[in-house]
C-alpha cells in the first residue's frame, strides 16, 4: 500500500482568522503534508457512502496515523475534496481510506 501512497496530499482544516475590530472569518488553512492518493469513486463507492451527509466523489488512501478529521480539506495539485468520512479497514492500522465530496472553486 505504501506504493500506492505516492501524492503529496495537503490536509486543511477550517480555522478562525482575526480582521479586526473584534471581527473574524473563517478560511481553511494549511495544517498538514501527507503522502496518500486521492481516486475517483466507483458506484459502488457511492452506494456504500450513501450514509454521508454528501455525495461521495472520491476516495483518499493516507498512513494511518494521518491527523485528519470530518470536515477537513484534501488537496492534491488542484483537486480540492472535503471529508465525509474516516475509516481504518478492519482496525489493522495499516492505512485510512477517507469517502471524500469533491469542492468546487469558489465554495
Amino acid at each position: 500500500m505504501i506504493g500506492l501512497r505516492n501524492k503529496k496530499i495537503t490536509v486543511q482544516r477550517k480555522a478562525r482568522t482575526h480582521v479586526g475590530a473584534g471581527e473574524y472569518v473563517w478560511n481553511f488553512a494549511d495544517i498538514a503534508t501527507e503522502r496518500g492518493r486521492i481516486r475517483p469513486a466507483r458506484g459502488t463507492d457511492k452506494i456504500a457512502g450513501s450514509q454521508a451527509q454528501g455525495e461521495v466523489t472520491h476516495v483518499a488512501y493516507l498512513r494511518a496515523k494521518a491527523d485528519v478529521s470530518l470536515g477537513d480539506h484534501l488537496v492534491q495539485s488542484d483537486l480540492t475534496v472535503k471529508i465525509l468520512t474516516v475509516r481504518n479497514p478492519a482496525g489493522a492500522d495499516h492505512h485510512l481510506e477517507v469517502d471524500c465530496e469533491e469542492v468546487q472553486r469558489g465554495k
